[in-house]
């Protein structure tokens, strides 16, 4: 056997060592799709009377205040009296902006939260004599 044709030889065998499919035609990897199943549990929305006990006025640690609304069968969060954001139930009385950057996690007792807002965590305690701006 010739030296070039050893050398093709040997790069044949070695890339069928490494990868199967990379001397396989395209067409013939294409004819083969990868098909994948991403699940996510759902997570069952709080009774009406839990909802209810949500919402209300909080006063955040850091000076600014939050109100919680329920709008039908959503949550949606404002602050100072800013645009309302819609948050959706991730955990046992947990909520989460769609994009992920606003969580507002209820402690059992329902009259204080944390607010996990682009990785800073703010509690907050219902304020009764708490009015928005």
């Amino acid at each position: 056997m010739s030296r070039p044709a050893l050398r093709i030889l040997t790069a044949t065998v070695v890339a069928l060592a490494v990868s199967p499919l990379a001397v396989l035609p395209l067409a013939a990897q294409a004819a083969e799709p990868m098909q994948v199943e991403i699940t996510t549990p759902r997570v069952a929305l709080p009774d009406s009377a839990t909802f209810s006990a949500m919402t209300g006025d909080f006063a955040l640690g850091d000076g600014r205040t939050l109100r919680v609304m329920r709008p039908g069968l959503h949550l949606m969060v404002a602050f100072d009296g800013g645009w309302a954001r819609t948050v959706e139930p991730v955990g046992e009385h947990r909520f989460a902006s769609p994009d992920g950057r606003l969580e507002v996690a209820f402690d059992p007792g329902l009259d204080s939260l944390r607010v996990i807002e682009n990785r800073r965590v703010t509690v907050a305690v219902r304020g009764a004599d708490t009015t928005l701006r």
